[in-house]
């Protein structure tokens, strides 16, 4: 022992009667008690959630220190330990009583470590694992493909569902918005998720709990993940549908890497999020005028692309096919709730399809898709549906077409009477006037 250390000790054995101290049953009482004390505080985790899960029930049930024993098993041999030494109270071995009063300090050093580690506040060692068996077991890596349409048609990876479905806890969880689910939406489904690890660690990590391995979202070379598809769990059952969509594109096609650059898979993530609203899509405020002036900045910015990134795109024409499918599925988005309530004068259809009209002429931005495309596309939807909005709307966006073209720059395929013999297989008109047009003019005689 060294000097320094040998003068701690004479300094403490000068102002501490040890022999006292161990042979004190009051103070052996007391470290009881206030053990006892601190361990019932223990109901004031049953306060706390996290996103939505009982903090405290998962603290004692679920909860294990390092990934290895549980907070529960600790409790117990805490609990013997004092109660172990109420009865070393009366032994008159002094060896015994000073073991004892050193084993209930640690424990009274335990105890509090608890109090304010996992009391006080929301561990972050607790929450971590929270998320890990809420979120993790959900999805697993396999040779079976997606079946739905939009998946497909941008090739995600193949995978399956596990028989684990998205906690109803977590779901009601998100159907509040404020700050703290705001932040918790941040740190479960989006860019820095633990969904999207895959080290080394996190894939042993989800052996270890499920025996899986992890479903694989794809990251483009600018950083952007897919939406992952625990996201599209909670979003079909989700009050709050229009906010979180709008958060899920923000925190995901923003990403600040890819900023001014043009990246498909910004395009994949609207075509997914286009088709689940309107598959799943259950929320009013999705068809409101609000949601639709935040959502087509992201429509936009998905298509734009430059002349550029065009030449350098070595998958163009399949590209293109997924912008198809994107313009298709914000066409039906626009006119579903239009048929549905007959509102074609309320301010979500005026908005709307003034956003339509935009977006098909180009005025903003360039795309795959010409407008001579997107007319194509939005005509064989007129034809194939009983809509007289529809048909109206194509026709004002047709006339304007016309009107920002020379007669002989607009294609054949857009020409009056092409239409007409599209639309219809007699009656067709031989004048060549292609300005003016009406919906009677067009759909009167649609067969």
């Amino acid at each position: 022992m060294n000097d320094g250390a040998v003068t701690v000790f004479s300094w403490m054995k000068s102002i501490l009667d040890m022999q006292k101290i161990v042979t004190d049953n009051s103070l052996v009482m007391a470290i009881i008690a206030i053990n006892m004390t601190i361990i019932g505080l223990t109901s004031l985790a049953e306060s706390k959630s996290v996103i939505g899960i009982d903090y405290g029930r998962f603290l004692i049930r679920r909860y294990k220190v390092f990934q290895w024993i549980r907070i529960y098993d600790l409790l117990i041999v805490f609990a013997i330990v004092n109660v172990a030494s109420l009865f070393l109270m009366f032994t008159t071995v002094a060896e015994l009583r000073a073991i004892n009063l050193v084993v209930l300090i640690l424990s009274l050093i335990f105890a509090i470590f608890y109090f304010f580690a996992y009391i006080i506040v929301e561990n972050k060692g607790v929450r971590k694992q929270v998320l890990e068996q809420e979120l993790l077991g959900l999805y697993l890596d396999s040779m079976e493909g997606t079946t739905f349409e939009a998946d497909v048609l941008v090739e995600m990876s193949g995978g399956s569902r596990t028989k684990r479905k998205l906690s109803g806890n977590i779901i009601l969880y998100f159907n509040r918005f404020n700050s703290d689910t705001q932040y918790a939406f941040e740190e479960i489904f989006g860019p820095q998720s633990m969904m999207y690890d895959y080290s080394d660690k996190a894939i042993r990590r989800r052996w270890k709990l499920f025996s899986i391995e992890p479903y694989r979202y794809r990251k483009s070379s600018n950083g952007i993940f897919d939406i992952s598809h625990e996201f599209f769990q909670m979003f079909r059952y989700s009050e709050l549908q229009d906010k979180w969509l709008l958060d899920i594109l923000q925190l995901h096609n923003e990403c600040s890497a890819a900023k001014g650059k043009y990246d498909v898979h910004r395009l994949y993530n609207v075509a997914r999020v286009l088709a689940h609203i309107n598959t799943f899509g259950t929320n009013e405020s999705l068809y409101k005028y609000k949601f639709i002036e935040y959502l087509m900045p992201y429509v936009k910015k998905a298509t734009a692309i430059t002349d550029e990134e065009k030449a350098v795109l070595s998958n163009l024409d399949e590209v293109k096919r997924i912008e198809s499918f994107a313009f298709g599925q914000l066409v039906d988005y626009i006119f579903t709730p239009i048929e549905r309530n007959d509102h074609s004068q309320d301010r979500f259809a005026v908005v709307s399809v003034h956003l339509l009209k935009q977006f098909i002429l180009r005025s903003s931005h360039t795309g795959l898709l010409t407008p001579k495309d997107m007319l194509m596309l939005l005509l064989d939807r007129t034809i194939s549906s009983s809509q007289q909005r529809m048909k109206e709307v194509f026709v004002v966006i047709l006339n304007e077409y016309y009107a920002n073209q020379a007669s002989d720059e607009i294609p054949e395929e857009l020409k009056k009477e092409t239409i007409k013999q599209k639309v219809f297989a007699m009656n067709r008109d031989q004048s060549g006037n292609v300005n003016g047009l009406s919906v009677q003019d067009l759909f009167n005689n649609e067969l």
